[in-house]
């Protein structure tokens, strides 16, 4: 399981660490109206990784897509410390999520395969603790890289380790192949549907208003050929014996309503987690090392909240009161982020960030139990995968919708990648450019404020039922 742990903490520290860095990677390459596509195609890469490989592992074994994942996680690392352009990094990003994906979804069923459910909530508990030392690190990590021996050693670090993790798994890691789904079939139709409605999507919003005009004869088709794979890939699900999404599940309450809250929840997260070090470095005016410095306390907390919600969970045995306790806080820090200005001061930002920690560490063990909870164990698998496919989704949907809003209301880029170049803020130049960050970051934290109140709605329409004790069926 060691390995395991180092894949997975990899995978996560690469992203905290670009998170706080790159503003400063803007600064070095250009490119600001390209500022989201490099975690669009780290978000679209993995989330296809996620939606397609899970079923094709219940036939082939794990050991081969976890293999997949590391080496490709290791060369776009490669591929990334060698970068010299916004796209060539937009590539090595892309090529990065796809890797990560992998990781991420193998790791999971192979914790599931190799332990047994008494076994498995301590397997559990230390692949959370790496979380959290990544969640603590990163910023920091990233923060010095960049004001020291350079971003690119983020990648440049990854790939002696990946590498000795690809020989550790080729030598000694077994090739679990589970005999319990052997005629699970792999929704390649679903797949190739969902494929082909969200990247016009995604194109189409990075396009729109900058390349192209809103209304214009490429963006009508982009539209059109999404919203039609999409009603094609609902309806291939709704025809497949194994589908990516359970449709069927999505008409229980008790399911939709978690899976619709923990989806917003990560719309709030992905645009917290996208502007906040920009706004740090490029409004406040802080440095990068003192911007990853100011994530150690909202992820500090978010990981005491996590703990504090599992125990209290574990000893009343009710979701709907945390959930409903967690979105709300969420919702008053998404407020308070939305009132942020070009006067807002470094230590009230990070009082923000810090209940914005507290109400999320509290919602993160709420909504999969809640899904798991309320469906057949039978189901159980098809559930979650639904549940993290689709807050996937909202996070690749979001990126690039924020990443749209940032261009969009920063018209002058190379304005705001000169200010993050600079050292000194006092001209009337940056001044200017100042503002106008902070006009387009308010946007951002506008849809965060939004996404975070629609959360704290749907965890409120959750139904409370006891949680199950055994493995036997809910009866109802």
């Amino acid at each position: 399981m060691s390995v395991l742990l180092v894949l997975v903490g990899l995978a996560a520290l690469d992203s905290y660490i670009f998170g706080t860095a790159m503003p400063r990677v803007i600064a070095d390459l250009g490119g600001f109206d390209r500022y989201a596509s490099v975690t669009t195609g780290y978000l679209l890469t993995s989330t296809l990784a996620i939606a397609v490989t899970g079923k094709m592992s219940e036939h082939y074994g794990r050991k081969p897509f976890l293999l997949a994942g590391v080496a490709a996680f290791v060369v776009g690392s490669s591929i990334g410390s060698l970068t010299a352009t916004m796209n060539q990094l937009v590539v090595a990003r892309a090529v990065q999520g796809l890797g990560a994906g992998l990781i991420q979804v193998m790791t999971l069923t192979t914790v599931a395969d190799l332990f047994p459910p008494a076994q498995r909530a301590r397997a559990s508990a230390f692949f959370a603790a790496v979380l959290a030392t990544t969640s603590i690190a990163g910023p920091v990590v990233g923060g010095w890289l960049a004001d020291g021996p350079g971003w690119r050693w983020g990648f440049t670090l990854n790939v002696p380790l990946g590498i000795a993790a690809l020989v550790f798994l080729v030598t000694m890691f077994p090739n679990v192949v589970p005999d319990r789904r052997a005629h699970a079939r792999v929704d390649w139709k679903g797949a190739l549907t969902l494929t082909a409605a969200i990247v016009p999507l995604l194109v189409a919003l990075q396009r729109g208003g900058t390349v192209v005009p809103w209304i214009s004869a490429e963006l009508i088709l982009l539209f059109t050929v999404a919203v039609a794979m999409s009603v094609g890939f609902f309806a291939v699900e709704r025809r497949t014996r194994d589908p990516i999404i359970g449709l069927d599940l999505l008409q229980q309450r008790a399911v939709w309503s978690p899976i619709a809250s923990a989806a917003c929840l990560t719309v709030g997260q992905v645009g917290t987690l996208m502007v906040l070090p920009l706004f740090l470095q490029g409004v406040v005016g802080v440095s990068v090392r003192i911007s990853g410095a100011a994530m150690i306390p909202m992820m500090g907390m978010l990981v005491a909240a996590n703990f504090m919600a599992g125990q209290t969970i574990s000893k009343f045995g009710r979701l709907r009161p945390v959930a409903v306790a967690g979105t709300c806080t969420v919702a008053v820090a998404g407020g308070l982020f939305a009132n942020m200005t070009a006067q807002t001061a470094y230590s009230t930002t990070v009082i923000n960030m810090l209940i914005f920690g507290l109400g999320f560490g509290l919602t993160m063990p709420v909504f999969s139990v809640a899904v798991q909870n309320a469906v057949p164990v039978t189901h159980i698998g098809v559930a979650t995968s639904s549940i993290q496919f689709l807050r996937a989704i909202a996070g690749t949907v979001a990126a690039a919708v924020f990443g749209a809003l940032l261009t969009h209301a920063s018209i002058a880029g190379r304005s705001v990648e000169q200010l993050l170049a600079s050292r000194s803020h006092n001209s009337v130049s940056a001044d200017t450019a100042r503002l106008m960050l902070a006009a387009s970051v308010h946007q951002v934290l506008l849809g965060v404020a939004i996404a975070s109140i629609s959360a704290t709605a749907f965890a409120l329409v959750l139904p409370e039922r006891p949680l199950r004790k055994s493995n036997a069926a809910p009866r109802k």
